[in-house]
């Protein structure tokens, strides 16, 4: 018990190492975190972990992923959710909005008589499918973006404003 079966036993270990023969530091690598990944998935770097003992070949380091939550968009698999407040004269009659995408702003139409509550969905604007290693000039699918459009009523309005809506 005192050599770990060895053979040997160190009466004096140094500080650093306590007669272990080997000493921990801090190192830095490159990680190329692929799209579309998820939650607790594992990453895998080969030869990056501790070296073994007795002179054998490193380990792996394996890295778990954790993704901060988004202040706009909500996360769902594939799917992003993300909410669009509309106006009641855009809800009433229609229109073209600007959508916020992970691509970044992009147009979606807004049919008249629109309800507070109202989904849309924009095809492919979602997260890339995630299959490992994507080869190159690969298309990447994704999956798709559901805008849930929220009417906002104005909370003051003006006299000409009270009068034209009563007058509608």
């Amino acid at each position: 018990p005192a050599c770990q079966g060895s053979g040997q036993k160190i009466d004096k270990p140094c500080k650093d190492c306590k007669g272990e023969a080997l000493v921990r530091k801090q190192r830095e690598f490159q990680l190329k975190v692929p799209a579309g990944i998820d939650v607790g998935t594992r990453l895998r770097l080969q030869t990056a972990g501790d070296k073994g003992r007795k002179g054998g070949p490193y380990g792996d380091l394996f890295i778990v992923v954790h993704i901060k939550e988004h202040e706009t968009f909500i996360r769902d698999g594939e799917t992003i959710h993300v909410r669009q407040p509309i106006s009641f004269s855009m809800a009433a009659l229609g229109g073209e909005i600007l959508v916020p995408t992970v691509e970044g702003a992009k147009s979606l139409k807004v049919a008249s008589g629109t309800q507070s509550g109202t989904t849309s969905q924009m095809k492919g604007m979602g997260v890339p499918r995630f299959t490992g290693q994507a080869k190159k000039g690969e298309t990447v699918k994704r999956g798709d973006q559901i805008v849930h459009l929220v009417v906002e009523t104005p909370s003051r309005l003006s006299g000409e404003e009270k009068k034209l809506l009563e007058k509608l």
